[in-house]
């Protein structure tokens, strides 16, 4: 297997990688070097061939070396070998330079493209590109909230709304430098400043700023629920847990190193840990990390399926991995493009951006 090198201000050698996967405790070893694009973090910047990759620039140095030990449950933490079930070669679509986020929406699945800028349509029916629209240098993040999508844009400090119907353009909000989670619901669209370690709240109503919460470092995610905003900060290891009348944070919660992207179902939270190679179940009742299930490197994209597993991207080994809740066992391993990043799961396929092939995958779960 051949190791990518993630870029970002957190360099990752291979030993370092197959550290941080295999040892909870080890924190990667930083190699100082200066990037345009410093602050992006491991795994974020996408990678492309045809194009010289930016330098890997240093890691904060108070970055938290050891991972929390969860309150008596006992933690899943036999790692796995990964092998990919042979199945009939799924559909795969070219998108664009960069596809990162993803979201299913209005009968498509849109698609942020970093490197082109682009917020990409594809049918969910005929699985062919139909539209771009152009959002702005470092598309990333991406959701649908109160009838419109909401792209961040890395490299331009903003959060683009987008009409669904017309593919208009219908507000750019400067929500801090280096945006990249982005979620919401009809009342209230959130977005993460990773170089600010902060969280804004926008009315949908108005495309204005009406709240500005600090989190942690480098916040990455955001999502919503159980009347909460949730923010994971990959650089200081915890979740930010807001409350959404309030707007204060009720809770900080200590996960593994790198924590990403995030689901929900009826019990909890659900978190990709990116550098501890797991997926960790935060219990809202407690606020506290639960569980954590070792599942292989870098995961950072996470999904629910129908049928309840937890699925994640682990951008490392080019597959999607399946987590049954109930048992916290791996059960099933399933091949995808080059550097899957994030996931959408609609009516029983997960459609999955790999960032290194720029495409997206659409495999059947059933």
């Amino acid at each position: 297997m051949t190791l990518r090198r993630p870029l970002s201000w957190l360099a990752i050698t291979s030993t370092t990688v197959l550290l941080a996967a295999g040892c909870a405790g080890a924190a990667p070893t930083p190699t100082p070097a200066a990037s345009p694009t410093q602050g992006l973090g491991a795994s974020q910047l996408p990678t492309v061939s045809a194009s010289p990759s930016p330098t890997d620039s240093p890691a904060p140095t108070d970055a938290p070396t050891d991972s929390p030990e969860p309150p008596d449950t006992p933690l899943n933490t036999d790692s796995p070998e990964p092998t990919a079930t042979p199945a009939i070669p799924s559909p795969v679509i070219r998108v664009g330079t960069g596809p990162i986020g993803i979201v299913a929406a209005e009968d498509a699945i849109w698609v942020a493209t970093f490197w082109d800028g682009e917020l990409v349509r594809i049918d969910q029916e005929t699985m062919t590109v139909t539209d771009r629209v152009d959002v702005g240098d470092g598309a990333i993040g991406v959701a649908y909230a109160a009838g419109s999508l909401w792209v961040a844009t890395h490299l331009t400090g903003e959060l683009v709304r987008v009409d669904p119907e017309t593919l208009e353009v219908t507000g750019r909000i400067e929500v801090g430098d280096e945006p990249e989670g982005v979620c919401g619901d009809d009342d209230q669209v959130w977005a993460t400043s990773e170089a600010a370690g902060g969280a804004v709240r926008i009315d949908p109503a108005t495309n204005e700023i009406v709240a500005t919460v600090p989190v942690g470092r480098a916040p990455r995610h955001c999502g919503i629920g159980f009347g909460s905003a949730w923010v994971t900060n990959w650089g200081s290891a915890n979740m930010t847990r807001i409350d959404s009348e309030s707007n204060e944070v009720v809770e900080t919660i200590a996960l593994p190193f790198g924590p990403e992207g995030m689901a929900f179902n009826d019990d909890g939270v659900w978190v990709a840990n990116q550098m501890a190679g797991s997926v960790s179940f935060v219990d809202p009742g407690s606020n506290e990390e639960a569980t954590e299930i070792q599942i292989g490197m870098l995961p950072e994209g996470i999904a629910i399926a129908e049928d309840g597993l937890i699925w994640a991207a682990t951008t490392q080994l080019d597959h999607i991995e399946a987590i049954d809740p109930a048992t916290g066992e791996l059960v099933e391993t399933l091949e995808t493009g080059g550097g899957p990043r994030r996931i959408a799961i609609v009516d029983g396929h997960a459609w999955v951006t790999n960032t290194d092939d720029g495409t997206v995958s659409v495999i059947a779960l059933d």
